[in-house]
């Protein structure tokens, strides 16, 4: 009886395990990825230095929630909100007391980012028994890809916060949920300026698509004005809280800041950039508007399946012509190219050739070397 009961436990697990073996297997590689984040969350970026490190100092001693008040630093009032709360959870006996609760941040996010790549994958593709494995696939290697690592584990950035609620913007727009895709798109945009990338493809959705829902776009001051009120009701004013991006637009006036991009084949400095950016954000919104008109006079819509498409190469055009492209900024790129190669099942290409490009650039800074000069990278 003994060895029966012996046998039928064995063939129960065994069959648990071909049932659940993509589940099992993903959920092992998702826990060895949150594994290696948090084994090298103790590496102290420049970043870290020479500004976080800084500003958390001045947080506690304004008094934590009190130094909302205060403009410390140049990031947007959500981020400051989360540091503010950081401020009270140091790491005990640490010199670097808020390193790692900075990263932990951005490490849930990185994981809040995989799971939208796998609802947006999901939602994308039409065979059911293709759907389930190809989507824990695009999740879980996004965890994998060398800058969403690098990213948050390494340079404590805040980039996976905006991109994840800008995958998830694109998943519920995917999936017909328009206000959802405005507010998502909406808590984006209160992170981080750069959540503008995908804009040409709002645009272009809700004039060709849903243009009685152009009132969507109220929401998008509305959830600022939401995260500026802590501050505000700090005794911030709110003149501050409202230019915080046109200050951090003006702060490098540099035609590029180690992005591999057209900018890579001229001279940066001021003089220069004064001259080239206007024409930079020009031919970046010509293109835009040719691509508009393009669709207006096909009479052509914004399909769900265009979605992925139009967001990705409008990232990519972003980063290629727009001046003042910091090294990061291909990020949420990386991502969605690999989302763009699932779903579609060709150009493999696109994935390999944007997440190299992205990793190349982060070498200087992170680094200090440069294996390929950008001028020739910026070819890519």
């Amino acid at each position: 009886m003994k060895t029966t009961l012996k046998q039928d436990d064995i063939i129960a697990v065994w069959n648990f395990i071909k049932k659940y073996s993509y589940v099992l297997v993903a959920a092992f590689f998702v826990f060895l990825a949150m594994y290696l984040r948090l084994t090298n969350l103790d590496h102290v970026s420049g970043d870290y230095n020479q500004f976080l490190r800084h500003w958390m100092d001045e947080i506690v001693n304004l008094g934590g929630f009190a130094s909302l008040g205060t403009a410390i630093g140049d990031y947007s009032p959500p981020y400051v909100i989360i540091l503010t709360i950081l401020s009270y959870f140091p790491t005990p006996d640490s010199t670097t007391p808020f390193l790692i609760p900075i990263k932990q941040v951005s490490v849930i996010f990185d994981l809040v980012l995989a799971i939208g790549i796998f609802f947006l994958v999901a939602s994308l593709l039409k065979k059911d028994e293709e759907r389930f494995p190809k989507a824990t696939l695009a999740g879980v290697v996004t965890l994998y890809l060398p800058t969403i690592f690098l990213n948050s584990a390494i340079w404590g950035q805040a980039d996976s916060i905006y991109t994840a609620f800008i995958v998830w913007a694109l998943y519920f727009y995917v999936t017909k949920k328009h206000l959802w895709g405005m507010v998502m798109f909406a808590i984006a945009f209160s992170f981080k300026l750069q959540a503008i990338f995908i804009v040409p493809l709002l645009v272009m959705m809700y004039l060709l698509n849903r243009p009685k829902q152009l009132w969507h776009i109220v929401l998008i001051p509305i959830i600022y004005f939401l995260f500026c009120i802590p501050a505000l009701i700090g005794g911030r004013p709110l003149g501050d809280l409202l230019t915080i991006y046109v200050h951090q637009t003006n702060t490098y006036q540099l035609l590029t800041l180690n992005m591999p991009n057209m900018y890579q084949w001229f001279p940066s400095d001021t003089y220069r950039y004064d001259m080239l950016a206007p024409y930079g954000v020009a031919l970046f919104a010509l293109l835009m508007a040719i691509a508009f008109f393009y669709l207006v006079i096909k009479k052509l819509r914004i399909s769900k399946d265009s979605i992925i498409d139009i967001a990705l190469w409008s990232v990519l055009m972003a980063n290629f012509f727009l001046p003042a492209m910091h090294e990061r900024y291909l990020y949420m790129a990386d991502g969605l190219s690999l989302a763009y190669y699932i779903t579609k099942k060709r150009h493999m290409w696109v994935p390999l050739l944007v997440n190299l490009i992205s990793l190349f650039a982060y070498f200087p800074f992170l680094f200090g070397m440069e294996p390929v000069p950008h001028e020739y990278v910026a070819v890519g």
